[in-house]
């Protein structure tokens, strides 16, 4: 396994927890008579393997043992159980300003961090110019970092870090702080390094790196990896499981079938969906075209009459990032069910203003609030459509904006 950067097998971590601060005292004065503590893991049976210049994003809700393992691969922690192996440099971005000293100025824990993970002040200097242009923090490198507001830190870290030529590089929810320009220009020097051969481990609750950007995707639940995957499915059973603890449905189920991902507690279930033009059924568009998403929706006997109820549709693009989405709620027009033996027709009239590509649809029937917490019926590409290019095309990207141009002349400003 040459060509194998990070490798986890059966990793497991235990700790013990205490219910009182002097119980840990009365368990070590016992010599091991007394058992004052419950086991508690935080990790079990982790595994999993990522190559040289590949990316693995990792996603799981709070507690779930994503820091754990983190720690785990870079040594702050030991393995209850289990081994892995890191194989090359490893650097980490795990907390916002880990090993930074507030009474420090920012240059001198460039070189007090570096130090600390082992570099040569001589490397160091050789890439301080790149550190520092990266940072874009120049003027502000000899006031302590104490006085840094929180995009400082990120700014900081993530420059000193990603310059110091890192095998596997690891990066835990940090690049959630910052501007948008400087996380642009993080995920372009990404990027850049796994081009370069770099593996690199992203934690983010925002799926939208996650998806866009690793190749693979694991998430982890009481400290087990509960789904592995191409990112965006990942990220929709991570949704989908998100939205039953959310629901408190006793009978909220998930189902997967050839990669399509349907939850809810299915009182009102979407039963059939189409898209068509001119009322011909088909998949292929061209820009700018008008189309209709049908949607046939049939409620069970635990749907109340009368309920109001919430319909929609997302529009993803080819790495499931959602490009558009809205429902009948957002758009203030009530729906309910009146008769449970009638199917409920929703048409969405829409413009399909996109450029040239593969399109996923997800639709959805909620209950009728703007943060639904119970979720009737969710199907993740429930159909697909493609949009062609025009001959006389005259835009590039993923969304067609019509714009008019005009030109004035205007006194030198």
């Amino acid at each position: 396994m040459s060509d194998t950067a990070v490798y986890a097998d059966n990793l497991s971590k235990k700790f013990k927890v205490y219910k009182k601060p002097y119980h840990r005292l009365l368990e070590w004065a016992s010599f091991g008579s007394l058992n004052c503590h419950e086991d508690f893991w935080a990790l079990k049976n982790v595994s999993f393997r990522l190559k040289k210049g590949e990316s693995l994003g990792i996603v799981g809700p709070n507690g779930a043992g994503k820091s754990t393992l983190l720690k785990i691969l870079t040594g702050a922690l030991f393995p209850t159980a289990g081994s892995y192996s890191v194989n090359g440099r490893v650097v980490s971005l795990l907390e916002l300003g880990t090993g930074f000293h507030p009474e420090l100025t920012g240059l001198q824990n460039i070189h007090n961090s570096a130090s600390l993970l082992g570099f040569e002040p001589s490397y160091v200097e050789k890439k301080l110019n790149d550190i520092i242009e990266f940072s874009g923090l120049k003027d502000f490198l000899d006031r302590p970092v104490k006085t840094y507001s929180s995009g400082m830190f990120v700014r900081l870290a993530f420059s000193l870090f990603a310059n110091l030529d890192p095998d596997v590089y690891i990066v835990d929810e940090a690049l959630a702080v910052g501007d948008v320009f400087f996380q642009q220009k993080c995920y372009a020097k990404l990027e850049e390094m796994r081009n370069n051969g770099v593996s690199i481990i992203i934690v983010s609750h925002d799926p939208a790196p996650i998806v866009k950007f690793c190749d693979h995707a694991i998430m982890i639940d009481h400290g087990s990896i509960v789904y592995s995957g191409k990112p965006d499915k990942v990220i929709e059973m991570y949704q989908a499981k998100e939205f039953g603890k959310r629901g408190h449905e006793q009978d909220y189920n998930i189902t997967v079938s050839e990669g399509n991902i349907i939850y809810g507690n299915r009182n009102c279930e979407i039963i059939k969906s189409n898209i068509h033009s001119n009322g011909q059924e088909k998949n292929t568009f061209f820009t700018g075209e008008q189309a209709s998403i049908d949607l046939y929706l049939k409620c069970s006997d635990k749907m109340a009459l009368n309920e109001p109820l919430n319909i929609g549709f997302q529009i993803k693009n080819r790495f499931g990032s959602v490009l558009y989405g809205t429902n009948t709620f957002w758009n203030k027009i009530e729906v309910s069910c009146k008769n449970r033996h009638n199917l409920i027709k929703c048409s969405f009239h829409v413009c399909l203003n996109l450029g040239p590509g593969e399109y996923t649809v997800s639709a959805a029937v909620a209950e009728a609030k703007r943060h639904a917490e119970t979720i009737y019926y969710w199907s993740e590409n429930i159909t697909k459509f493609q949009i062609l290019e025009k001959p006389d095309s005259n835009f590039g990207g993923e969304v067609f904006l019509p714009v008019q141009i005009s030109l004035t002349e205007v006194p030198e400003l």
